[in-house]
């Protein structure tokens, strides 16, 4: 393994910040501006080798950030060739969850990430996938600058909040999904993000649900996990994996009234639990401000579909603007006429609609529920 370089964190000279961002830096939040080095930083490189690719991940982390601990988290037997981490981690992999259309790799993303962070050293700890170069490190001034912004007061999970990237943090007014910070890049206090990741594992996959190639087939459209969330009773993994990682850690340790937080049934507060939740514990900006090269298929919106669009997630200054309104709003409906207003628009979207009316029929009629549940069973025995 490499030897940790000791030089020193200077900040990089280059680093230039979109003019939009100082908008809401100066209004409210802490007084001193926090400043990073690379040296206090833990990279935890996770996922499995991907051939020439994971090299140039770690060359990148070594050259734009020097001084930082690398840590890579992957799987036993991986071919490890050419690969220089200052600490290795080889870990066994649970593999994927079957889930309706898309494996379900949360699992896998729990043990490497966590894994890895087990080990770091440093103040600070980064989350880097093992296909997402860095460009630079802007996301250090980034960070700094998110600590003198506007910050909910509650429910804070975090002593500061999480940087990550736009891809895919979801904006319910644009999209069928609540509580989904993106988990595709994350820095913070190691603290900070290692808390993040406190999930158990995932241990059972839906009911009734064979995922084989001779078993029942499903289309994976937003609308069908909402039915399959009535049907089998919302389990972990008819969760997004972002879904499944953030309320485990709200619930832990949001306090009684994140402990509440469903993404069964978007009722208003529901959905301004799920904004204020996450504009309280994170910051948020474009990748390309990152300086973080994120893969083709992702850059792009995964799956095809328009509400995986990045179009459907939050911009960093429509997060700017919402953390001023809700520091401001600290309760739903209390001199928050502007966030009423949108709590009602987005729950008037047609997915949050088609969701509501299936919790409400299959739970108002268990019979249904059953009968549906036999159909699908049935029809994994005839084939």
């Amino acid at each position: 393994m490499g030897a940790i370089a000791a030089r020193g964190g200077a900040r990089n000279p280059n680093i230039r910040l979109p003019q939009r961002f100082s908008s809401c830096c100066h209004r409210q939040g802490s007084s001193s501006k926090v400043t990073v080095g690379p040296p206090e930083v833990s990279v935890v490189v996770q996922g499995p080798v991907v051939p020439i690719v994971t090299a140039s991940v770690l060359d990148s982390v070594r050259r734009h950030l020097p001084g930082a601990e690398v840590i890579l988290s992957t799987w036993k037997g991986s071919d490890l060739t050419g690969l220089t981490p200052d600490v290795l981690v080889e870990n066994d992999d649970p593999g994927p969850i079957p889930t309706p259309g898309k494996t379900n790799n949360v699992n896998r993303q729990i043990v490497s990430t966590r894994s890895g962070l087990a080990l770091a050293t440093r103040r600070y700890a980064m989350k880097l996938r093992s296909d997402t170069r860095l460009g630079g490190a802007q996301f250090l001034e980034w960070y700094s600058r998110s600590t003198m912004c506007p910050r909910p007061s509650e429910p804070r999970v975090f002593r500061e909040r999480i940087l990550t990237c736009r891809h895919f943090t979801r904006n319910p007014e644009r999209s069928p999904w609540l509580f989904h910070p993106s988990d595709i890049f994350m820095f913070g206090l190691r603290e900070d993000v290692t808390r993040f990741w406190c999930a158990e594992l995932v241990s059972r996959s839906p009911r009734g649900i064979n995922s084989s190639s001779t078993g029942p087939r499903f289309t994976c459209t937003p609308r069908t996990p909402m039915v399959f969330a009535a049907v089998w009773g919302g389990q972990a993994c008819d969760q997004a994996p972002e879904q499944y990682l953030w309320l485990a850690c709200l619930r832990q340790y949001g306090g009684r009234i994140a402990r509440k937080a469903s993404i069964r049934v978007p009722t208003p507060t529901n959905l301004w639990l799920s904004e204020r939740s996450m504009l309280a514990n994170f910051f948020i900006a474009e990748p390309s401000d990152l300086a973080i090269r994120l893969p083709p298929r992702i850059e792009a919106g995964e799956f095809g579909l328009a509400t995986c669009h990045t179009s459907t997630c939050y911009s960093t200054q429509e997060w700017e603007q919402l953390s001023a309104l809700y520091s401001e709003n600290p309760r739903p409906f209390s001199r928050g006429l502007p966030v009423l207003i949108r709590q009602i628009r987005a729950t008037l979207r047609d997915e949050h609609i088609y969701r509501i009316w299936s919790h409400t029929l299959f739970n108002r009629y268990g019979g249904l529920r059953r009968r549906i549940r036999s159909l699908f069973s049935g029809a994994g025995k005839a084939k």
